[in-house]
């Protein structure tokens, strides 16, 4: 359903193309339009006005969808009837008085828009009126030189933004160098000039430096008049290169992409490399530019194994060499090399009911840095992802963002750990498995942050514990995978699954020594989810005594220990109290005790000895 809305939109945009000053006012109706008709029921009509309010009559209207053109009315008003139910495109072309045309679609505001626009679609024997526009007469005017002498038959581009290399309107300059656009809709316009083919000169933005372009801006009914916007270009800036295959000869038939704008940038152009491997892109204006070796269009033979490298060796524009190109300048730039390469694929093993969005797969090199990404999605048949291209021959390893935080490792828990991948010049892998478990999940750093009341983030655990058994720690946000430290000396105990109820379990390990300990929970990136209070008491013997639980640790929060005790009745020997609670946070101070007692036990049946031998 997706593909044939965007295969409908990519043959409209081609068979009906955006007014400029030339363009053909009556193009024929999509044929995907007139094939999804379904009856001649629906019906539309509207009124067409200047910024005044007054009507405009004379205007044409073509309506897709078997409504066919017609013209506005004296009063401004107009009708098509007998319209095929589906998707439909509202076209207004207001001819000037000197033949200029101006084109507005609908979509529903006020003043329409210049740019190409489909209207929500028509229901079976619909009645839709309202249809309006309003045509402003906002004019922009300028001229266009080149050392001084006019420059004609450049053409004139108002597009939406710098950014947007579409061109909404376009004029071109008469023998004098000048120009005028009417009927300009309400909006926001940068302004670009492009001089004719062969003319030596370059393209050029109006009031562009920087990145700082400069804007036109109309709004609402009240026509405006702006002038002054003239342009002068200069002579064409040039970038050259050569491409050579990996033993250094010139590699002839390689599609070479420039890309321009390094804040934002697009491919403006491709050419293919000579006999001796040269290439070139003139018509330049000053700016930031990087090459890149690119896929053929339409792709040959073995083209999937190339590399397509950046200038410097890169496999992404951002880590790319960029050249900067000055006003009426010619730069040399690096060899591109052309490298045949390898490609991974595999599949995806998860819990039952993953989809796939929100994953994306790393692939990293020997050195850790990621070198390419790839979206994994969950399909029936075949690979669940692929390199986006072919990569360099090399060792990599592979790993998946989780959805939040942490990543999933193929074959291990880190880069050490992870399986290695060997890749080899036109050799594809694809026994590639990425699971989605626990297992494979990396172990994240040790949480840097003091345990403090301020990031306990309201977690508990409800009683002591006995060394080797589980505990609940409540009070966890979001259910899913979150690992839990034991402080004060740190020890990982592993990862555990957030229950639906915020309740997490974890096993206290046997030679954990009996005392006052807290947990810390991390996300499996290592962020900081809180910590709570606990208490471990030593297993007791076979017949022993219950045993206090242990005093709170030096430092801990008043009342923390407390809060994770919970209430309970049991029998105490006279004396007891504080002194049973004493001995029970560390066997060390019961043999010291006990210790204690015997020496004071042999030193008084010493003295009774020696006072009988002094009466004697």
């Amino acid at each position: 359903m997706i593909r044939a809305g965007a295969t409908a939109l990519l043959a409209v945009s081609l068979v009906w193309p955006a007014t400029s000053a030339q363009a053909d006012p009556t193009p024929s109706a999509p044929a995907e339009v007139e094939a999804s008709a379904s009856s001649s029921t629906a019906s539309m009509s509207g009124r067409v006005t200047d910024g005044t309010g007054a009507l405009l009559e004379g205007v044409d209207v073509e309506v897709s969808g078997g409504g066919g053109s017609t013209q506005t009315a004296a009063d401004g008003t107009w009708e098509a009837a007998d319209l095929d139910a589906g998707p439909v495109v509202v076209r207004f072309i207001l001819r000037g008085p000197a033949g200029q045309l101006s084109s507005l679609y609908w979509d529903g505001t006020a003043y329409g828009t210049h740019a190409f626009t489909w209207a929500p679609p028509l229901e079976e024997g619909e009645v839709r009126d309202g249809v309006d526009v309003t045509f402003v007469d906002n004019t922009v005017t300028g001229v266009v030189t080149a050392g001084g002498v006019p420059v004609a038959g450049a053409t004139v581009g108002l597009s939406r933004s710098a950014g947007d290399p579409s061109q909404v309107r376009t004029v071109t300059t008469s023998d004098d160098g000048t120009w005028t656009a009417r009927w300009v809709a309400p909006g926001v316009y940068s302004v670009r000039v492009t001089p004719p083919a062969g003319s030596g000169l370059a393209p050029a933005w109006w009031n562009h430096s920087g990145n700082s372009y400069g804007t036109v801006y109309f709004a609402g009914a009240t026509a405006r008049t702006q002038s002054g916007v003239d342009v002068e270009l200069a002579a064409e800036s040039r970038l050259t290169g050569r491409v050579v295959d990996e033993a250094g000869q010139p590699a002839s038939g390689v599609a070479v992409a420039l890309w321009s704008g390094r804040v934002r940038p697009i491919v403006v152009e491709k050419v293919v490399t000579g006999a001796d491997g040269a290439y070139a892109f003139g018509g330049l204006d000053a700016g930031d530019y990087t090459v890149q070796i690119a896929r053929p269009s339409p792709p040959a033979p073995g083209s999937g194994s190339v590399v397509p490298e950046f200038l410097g060796g890169a496999l992404a524009h951002d880590r790319a060499v960029w050249v900067k190109v000055a006003a009426q300048d010619d730069v040399a730039v690096g060899d591109l090399v052309r490298r045949i390469g390898g490609t991974i694929s595999g599949t995806v093993v998860g819990d039952p009911g993953w989809d796939g969005p929100g994953i994306s797969v790393e692939f990293l090199d020997a050195a850790g840095s990621v070198v390419a990404r790839a979206p994994a999605q969950d399909r029936a048949t075949g690979a669940d992802f692929e390199s986006p291209s072919a990569l360099p021959a090399g060792v990599y390893r592979m790993r998946a963002a989780m959805p939040g935080d942490g990543y999933w490792w193929v074959g291990g828990t880190s880069f050490e750990t992870a399986r290695t991948l060997d890749v080899r010049p036109g050799y594809a892998i694809t026994d590639v498995e990425l699971i989605l478990s626990d297992a494979y999940v990396g172990t994240p750093p040790i949480p840097s942050e003091v345990l403090t009341n301020d990031n306990r983030g309201g977690l508990s655990v409800a009683a002591p514990v006995v060394t080797g058994g589980t505990v609940a720690i409540s009070g966890l946000q979001d259910p899913g995978l979150s690992y839990v430290w034991l402080f004060s000396s740190p020890q990982g105990l592993g990862y555990a699954q957030v229950a639906a109820d915020g309740t997490l379990q974890v096993t206290i390990p046997t030679g954990v020594a009996p005392g006052p300990h807290r947990l810390a929970v991390t996300t499996p990136g290592g962020n900081l989810l809180g910590w709570a209070d606990l208490t471990v008491v030593a297993a007791a013997g076979p017949g022993a005594a219950p045993v206090d639980p242990p005093a709170a640790a030096p430092g801990a929060a008043a009342g923390s220990a407390a809060a994770s005790t919970p209430a309970r009745s049991e029998t105490r020997s006279p004396g007891a109290g504080a002194r049973g609670s004493a001995l029970a946070a560390t066997g060390a101070d019961v043999l010291w005790m006990a210790g204690s007692a015997l020496a004071i036990v042999l030193l008084g049946g010493a003295l009774v000895v020696l006072r009988r031998r002094r009466t004697a």
